[in-house]
């Protein structure tokens, strides 16, 4: 056996079958990996003070965007609230104007129905009470006050009495507002037509009572 067949028995002996040798890395490729590894380190580092700019600048207007929208909704949904509630008020105040005007009474002594229209007052027995629902009929008075543009109302029970259609002044005190801010109110009657004509919100409105006929009228 010459020496270089003993150098690799030795080496098998040693190292076993199967083992590898690992080169050693040439100066070159230490350096690129050097290389590699700086720039990973420093794409790590952080965001830049522009880019930390831009994006504050894009909260700050997604914020106000969030909040135009947000306000936006908030004031229609007010909106909405006061247009409804002034829609259930105007309803609820030609509902009351209706049943009081159509259950009108018609006294069979004087063969007269019992209203009475003056400048900005309505007087009239109704069937329909507003306050005094326990009794079958009252005394509904209406006055409105173009001054303060408030439309005040009161009832009496003791309907009978024949000073309510003389010379009889509801006191205010007694009265309470039932509608505020009328701008535009009227109220006529006609008792040839019998018919109650009330100009209410930029509309003309016209009631007629139950007992109301020309006979009634001709009497």
């Amino acid at each position: 056996m010459n020496k270089e067949d003993c150098r690799v028995s030795c080496a098998w002996r040693l190292f076993g079958k199967g083992a590898s040798f690992r080169s050693r890395p040439k100066s070159g490729d230490r350096v690129g990996r050097g290389e590699t590894l700086r720039r990973m380190t420093t794409g790590r580092a952080g965001f830049t003070l522009f880019e930390l700019l831009i994006a504050m600048f894009m909260m700050v207007l997604v914020s106000t965007m969030l909040y135009s929208i947000l306000n936006a909704g908030i004031s229609f949904s007010g909106k909405g609230e006061e247009r409804i509630i002034s829609g259930e008020r105007d309803r609820a105040f030609l509902e009351l104007l209706h049943r009081q005007i159509h259950g009108t009474w018609f006294g069979s002594g004087e063969r007269k129905l019992k209203i009475l229209v003056e400048e900005d007052t309505m007087r009239l027995v109704t069937t329909s009470p507003l306050l005094n629902r326990d009794v079958p009929m009252v005394m509904a008075f209406y006055y409105y006050d173009r001054g303060a543009g408030n439309l005040y109302y009161s009832e009496r029970v003791d309907f009978y009495n024949p000073e309510y259609f003389e010379d009889y002044d509801p006191d205010l005190q007694e009265m309470f507002v039932l509608l505020e801010d009328l701008a535009d109110f009227a109220i006529e009657y006609d008792e040839k037509e019998g018919i109650v004509s009330v100009s209410y919100g930029g509309q003309l409105y016209e009631f007629v009572p139950r007992c109301w006929s020309e006979e009634v009228a001709g009497s």
